[in-house]
């Protein structure tokens, strides 16, 4: 994907409703994927962002989601839903073979965002 594609992805992520946001995420990733990245513990959650009824209880859980809403797509511009998930939860090696899902739950975005869409791009590239 080039440049200038990814960053049109990223502005369109961006100014995308939340709760637009979380029903692409659960349709691509699943319930229980969003609910981790989420940091919540139910999936019923999903269901009350997705109808707006509440949202996360961060601004940085939110910027997770879209985030990871942004590297699925990235993904899905060259493969399935299915490979999506298996990218999120595989061993990567630019994570000391830690899958992205557990980096994106867990590291600091500001540290961590650069190096997953790098590992994003590096794999549709491949």
């Amino acid at each position: 994907m080039s440049g200038a594609a990814v960053r049109a992805q990223v502005d369109q992520v961006t100014a995308e409703e939340f709760p637009k946001v979380v029903q692409r995420l659960v349709d691509i990733l699943g319930g229980p994927n969003v609910a981790y990245l989420g940091g919540v513990t139910r999936t019923s959650a999903l269901a009350e962002w997705i109808r707006g009824e509440r949202a996360p209880k961060s601004e940085d859980r939110e910027n997770r989601l879209r985030l990871a809403l942004q590297l699925s797509l990235i993904i899905k511009e060259r493969f399935s839903d299915k490979s999506v998930r298996a990218w999120f939860w595989g061993a990567n090696r630019r994570f000391e073979d830690n899958a992205p899902i557990a980096i994106l739950g867990t590291q600091s975005l500001i540290k961590v965002q650069s190096a997953l869409i790098g590992a994003a791009n590096e794999f549709v590239s491949l």
